[in-house]
């Protein structure tokens, strides 16, 4: 099964983490911890996470000291897993108290190929679309215009040889604790543009269509169509979200219950054995030539690296089997390492190297 790096760590999602959570801890009556680091952004409508907050209750929500890992999660655990003809995987990490967890999404996707001769022209209101972003001078200009043109055709017959019928996502996320958990939970279902009073009664809504015994707190939201639905849900201190649409959509809640059962099923962990329990990563030394830092990681339980992925000076470096790459690099560097095991458990490193001197 192949990984695809994914380095979108969502930022604007962390930042409303931040405002959601100041008030969730405020509900609680304590300071709120989660992701001190980051600063809530001028202009954060906190009277929005508040009513989000009071509205779903989340000072009742229940809370534990027992911990999980992520459980294996595959395209075999859907009803229909033979209709799958596309899917991608991307792992990242998410820091809480600038300790790294890992997070990673699964999407499967249900491609066929279209029906009928490609078309052969675009469409008008698309042409006049693409034609509008054009500077003027490019417009009159004929022999441009008709290459610009046709290269957007072509895309645009490439995108339609095949339909997608149906897509499932789902998102893991192991957090520190189930408070983590459910701050980051908060998080994700308050970021939407819907206005504060349709948000609040579309959660409340989802609070109420939960199955019995689905999650320790739990949302199912489905469209009047049927042909789209999503859950949200936190058990311990993983958060997860499944989300269907066309052919899959039916399978979300079931998808979803068979998950959290993995869960409950697995042996619980106190926070010192789940730490205990995290991968590691050594960086050093250099390679000979200097273009790469070499590095080893482990994981005391044998269980698999799902990825290791490494900046250098804060950009995104690339990573091979056991060197990150320090091309363009030179003088003093400082290169971080994280490394995130498919249980979604992550650690980090970092150092500083003279680089070409």
């Amino acid at each position: 099964m192949s990984v695809h790096t994914t380095r979108r760590c969502c930022i604007a999602l962390l930042l409303w983490m931040v405002a959601a959570g100041a008030v969730f801890g405020a509900a609680l009556g304590e300071e709120a911890t989660l992701l001190p680091s980051f600063k809530a952004p001028p202009g954060s409508d906190a009277r929005r996470a508040s009513a989000v907050v009071e509205a779903l209750r989340a000072d009742q929500w229940p809370q534990t000291e027992a911990r999980h890992v992520a459980p294996a999660i595959s395209k075999a655990l859907l009803s229909h897993s033979e209709l799958v003809t596309r899917e991608t995987i991307s792992t990242g990490s998410v820091p809480f108290d600038d300790t790294p967890w890992g997070r990673c999404e699964w999407s499967w996707g249900h491609v066929v190929a279209s029906k009928g001769p490609p078309p052969t022209a675009l469409p008008e209101e698309r042409k006049r679309a693409l034609l509008a972003l054009l500077p003027p001078e490019r417009q009159k200009d004929r022999e441009f215009v008709e290459t610009y043109l046709a290269r957007h055709l072509d895309r645009y017959r490439k995108s339609r040889q095949y339909q997608l019928r149906g897509e499932m996502q789902v998102t893991a996320l192991v957090a520190p604790s189930s408070r983590a958990a459910q701050e980051y939970l908060l998080a994700t279902m308050t970021e939407s543009s819907l206005p504060t009073d349709l948000l609040v009664k579309s959660l409340v809504k989802a609070s109420r269509s939960r199955p019995k015994g689905l999650g320790a707190v739990g949302f199912v939201l489905e469209s009047r169509a049927n042909d789209d639905a999503r859950v949200w849900l936190t058990r311990a201190n993983v958060f997860l979200q499944v989300r269907g649409r066309g052919r899959f959509a039916r399978d979300v809640v079931p998808l979803a219950m068979t998950i959290d059962l993995l869960l409950m099923k697995q042996s619980s962990l106190t926070y010192d054995e789940l730490d205990e329990e995290r991968p590691s990563i050594t960086l050093g030394p250099v390679a000979e030539d200097g273009r790469a830092l070499r590095f080893e990681v482990s994981s005391p339980s044998d269980e698999r690296i799902a990825l290791v992925e490494a900046t250098v000076n804060g950009q995104p470096a690339n990573v091979s089997a056991r060197a990150i790459s320090l091309a363009g690099v030179t003088g003093k560097v400082k290169v971080k390492a994280t490394v995130i095991t498919e249980g979604l458990l992550a650690s980090s490193a970092e150092t500083v190297i003279t680089v070409g001197e």
